[in-house]
This record gives structure tokens, sequence and C-alpha cells, in this order.
């Protein structure tokens, strides 16, 4: 199996990554906070505590707002201050039977065993891996050297990162 991805990290892949990571936290964190709230306010509702259960729906939707402002204003300042803007560099990743091959900005082997973590964004085409000194690897997945590579990696991938994958 070779399997060969050159991703080229510049203001475009920094923007979708950080769409993804925003909609990655608001599925995690804000959702679990969101349906404590909201049952909160339920409960309050039904006790007849109306300022509660509005004060409650109305932290929900503070929340989310702050946490989209917050966000947005995080990857702005990101964009102004990162070099990827005017330095943009490729990264090469060859996925072999039990390893892969990272050559560009700095070159590396990562073997499957040393990932921790792996994220697919299909909607974003993005893969995230994170090994185990917490090093983050983003591949896009719109740069594979052959369209249908994504779709024939993804089932083998997934037993080699066990159940790591999502």
């Amino acid at each position: 199996m070779e399997y060969r991805n050159h991703t080229r990290y510049d203001k475009d892949l920094l923007v979708r990554y950080n769409q993804f990571y925003l909609i990655d936290f608001l599925v995690k964190n804000f959702s679990i906070i969101a349906v404590f709230a909201v049952g909160f306010g339920i409960y309050s509702w039904i006790k007849g505590d109306w300022p509660t259960a509005l004060m409650m729906v109305g932290f929900v939707l503070l929340y989310l707002l702050m946490t989209i402002v917050i966000q947005k204003i995080t990857a702005a300042s990101q964009l102004k201050k990162s070099p990827l803007v005017t330095r943009p560099f490729t990264q090469n990743y060859t996925f072999l039977d039990d390893r892969i091959l990272i050559v560009g900005n700095r070159d590396h082997e990562l073997k499957y065993i040393e990932i921790l973590q792996a994220k697919v964004s299909v909607k974003k085409q993005l893969l995230l891996l994170v090994d185990v000194s917490r090093k983050s690897y983003v591949v896009d997945l719109g740069k594979f050297e052959n369209p249908g590579d994504w779709d024939e990696l993804k089932p083998i991938l997934g037993p080699k990162i066990r159940k790591k994958f999502r």
C-alpha cells in the first residue's frame, strides 16, 4: 500500500482548520452544557419559575454567541500572525503499510501505533492526526495524487488506528 498526499499549508487550510475546530468544539463541549442548561430551564418552567427558565435559555444562547465570536476573533488574529499566510509550504504524506512518511517542513516518520487520535471532516476535507507527543498533522483530503485514494485509504486506515479513528 502506498498513497501520496501533498498538503499545502496556507491561509485556506488554516481557515478550514479553524472552522473544523469550531464545529468540533460546539459538538463536544457546547452541546453538553446546552443540554443541561436547557434541561434545567425546562424543569424551572414546569415548576412555574419563568424567570429562571428564560435566564437559562438566555445563557445558552449567549454562550453560543460568545463561543462563535471568540473563535472568529482568535482565527482572525491567528491569520494576521501566522507565517503560513506569507510563507506557505507543502507537506508530503506517504501512507504506507505500517507508517506515514512526512516530508516537507520537517521530515518525520509516524507509525500508526503512535497516533492517539484521528478526526475526519468530510465537509472541510480535512484529516487531523494527533500523535503521542500531542503533535498535530493536518492532511488535506483533496490533495491526494489520485482522486479516489482517500476512499480506498479510509477503510485500510481505520483498523490500523483502531478505535481512535472518527
